[in-house]
């Protein structure tokens, strides 16, 4: 073959005295060549093209189709194997079990063991037709085929109703054999067996009859005496000045000594034991009279028209009582131990011209109140909140009105826990409202923090409450996954509780205003 070399540039020889030649053109060898004879580049494109023949992008490098096909080395031997393991759809001869992936839903598809053996379980008495000899049971079947017997004995004890199918048994006792150890009553039988020994009734087995004394005069006397004068006077003795008779029971007080009558110094009347009767002050300004009935002593200060009584000193009056039937006007100071009641109807008034210089404090937490509802104050000035506490803001109407609630409670795990007012009082709406609700939460310790604000509308029909809609519920702000607040309702209550932590303290409080109209 002769080969005709076109160069581009220059020809050289190597040292080897091999010739270099750069950008030879040459002929296209023949397709048969199977030698060192140079090829060309549009020969071995052609010859690549012609081993692609015609395959997509994704197969047309070895590479490509190696990984098509799993980089699996025995590729064909699998697929030629697949191949002559598969069933023919014209027929074929199944040398084990052929599994299918569920039960048949077409009439011609293939059925499964499984399905078949269903299919025989469902075949029950409701779709097998009754024979001749092995009948169904019926209730009547079964009651037309029971009957008692009592040994042809009358009257009979048994007794069967074939519609109920009831048996019944009425034995009577005359006709039944009496044992030892469960024998008949008769009269004489019960009263034999009665005993009666309290010492204060008395009893007779032949008549059966119990007789109860009447009267103190029939029972002997024991432990508890009767009562006697002579044992009560003799139970009684006195202490101090008096005198007592325990024959006679009478109990008496010893003259004092002073003779009764008018003592012209001092105009001063008294009784034989001493007491003051009358007193004369000689100014002519009034007398001062003493009156004595059952042990207590009252003294009448009177004054003549417009006069008056000056007390000056220290003025015990040990036990009793001090009435005033007119005006007490004090100029001092008025200090007093005990209680204090003032004005004993609604209608008595009490008025104030002087400042407070004290705290007014309740006597019971939660029990009493300043104002009702027919009675309001005009204005209340106040520098500091009320706290923990109901604070209501009432219309002249009386059906509509604002209440703001304070409630709190602390969280120590995971679980909603009830927030309350002062403890464990909650927040009730009254039968036939329609109140709007907004609370306001807080949540914190000193790791977790929680806000949120949940807004609604409720309906209180016949005392059970119903949420209008859904609740609006704009957390705020929030540090712990599991922290939350919500507001539901249960019977007429408003129920507000809050979730913490588990293994965390935190506390929770909530400002709740609720306004409600009354229809």
């Amino acid at each position: 073959m002769t080969t005709i070399i076109k160069s581009r540039g220059d020809l050289q020889l190597d040292p080897t005295g091999r010739l270099v030649v750069h950008q030879v053109e040459v002929a296209d060898p023949d397709q048969s060549e199977n030698s060192n004879v140079v090829a060309t580049t549009r020969w071995v494109r052609t010859a690549v093209t012609e081993l692609i023949g015609g395959a997509p992008g994704v197969l047309d490098t070895l590479g490509e189709i190696s990984t098509a096909i799993g980089n699996d080395p025995n590729f064909i031997n699998n697929i030629t194997t697949l191949a002559n393991n598969a069933v023919v759809r014209a027929g074929d001869t199944m040398t084990g079990p052929l599994v299918l992936s569920r039960d048949p839903q077409l009439a011609l598809e293939a059925t499964t063991k499984q399905w078949v053996e269903f299919k025989l379980d469902e075949q029950t008495t409701d779709v097998i037709e009754e024979g001749t000899n092995n009948l169904y049971f019926l209730t009547s079947r079964a009651r037309d085929s029971i009957s008692v017997t009592d040994n042809d004995i009358q009257p009979t004890f048994l007794s069967y109703d074939n519609i109920s199918g009831q048996v019944r048994y009425n034995p009577r006792t005359d006709r039944l054999i009496e044992v030892s150890t469960a024998r008949f009553f008769t009269e004489a039988r019960a009263q034999a067996s009665l005993s009666y020994n309290t010492g204060v009734a008395n009893y007779n087995p032949s008549t059966g009859l119990i007789t109860i004394p009447r009267n103190t005069t029939d029972i002997s006397e024991g432990v508890n005496r009767y009562f006697t004068e002579i044992r009560a006077r003799e139970s009684i003795s006195v202490q101090g000045p008096l005198l007592y008779n325990n024959q006679s029971g009478l109990i008496d007080v010893p003259a004092s000594g002073v003779v009764a009558g008018v003592y012209a110094y001092a105009n001063v009347t008294v009784d034989a034991y001493g007491r003051v009767t009358h007193i004369e002050d000689g100014t002519g300004s009034g007398p001062i009279s003493t009156n004595s009935n059952g042990g207590n002593t009252s003294i009448s200060l009177i004054t003549e028209g417009n006069g008056s009584v000056e007390i000056q000193g220290d003025t015990s009056i040990g036990g009793g009582n001090l009435n005033v039937a007119g005006n007490i006007h004090a100029t001092g100071n008025i200090t007093a131990d005990g209680n204090i009641q003032l004005g004993n109807a609604a209608t008595d008034t009490v008025t104030f011209a002087a400042e407070i210089t004290s705290d007014i404090v309740p006597l019971s937490t939660d029990t009493y109140n300043i104002g009702s509802v027919t009675n309001r104050w005009l204005t209340t000035y106040s520098k500091t909140t009320v706290n923990n506490q109901q604070v209501l803001i009432s219309d002249a109407d009386p059906t509509v009105n604002t209440s703001n609630y304070v409630l709190t409670c602390t969280t120590t795990d995971a679980i909603p826990t009830e927030l309350t007012i002062v403890g464990t009082n909650k927040i009730h709406i009254p039968s036939g409202a329609s109140a709007s609700f907004e609370v306001k939460f807080v949540g914190a310790n000193s790791l977790q923090r929680y806000g949120s604000i949940v807004k609604g509308l409720l309906i209180n029909n016949g005392g059970v409450l119903t949420l209008v809609g859904a609740t609006v519920n704009e957390v705020l702000a929030s540090t712990g996954g599991t922290l939350n607040a919500e507001v539901t309702v249960t019977g007429d209550v408003l129920t507000i509780t809050a979730t913490g932590v588990a293994s965390n303290t935190i506390k929770w409080t909530a400002f709740a205003s609720v306004t409600t109209v009354t229809f």
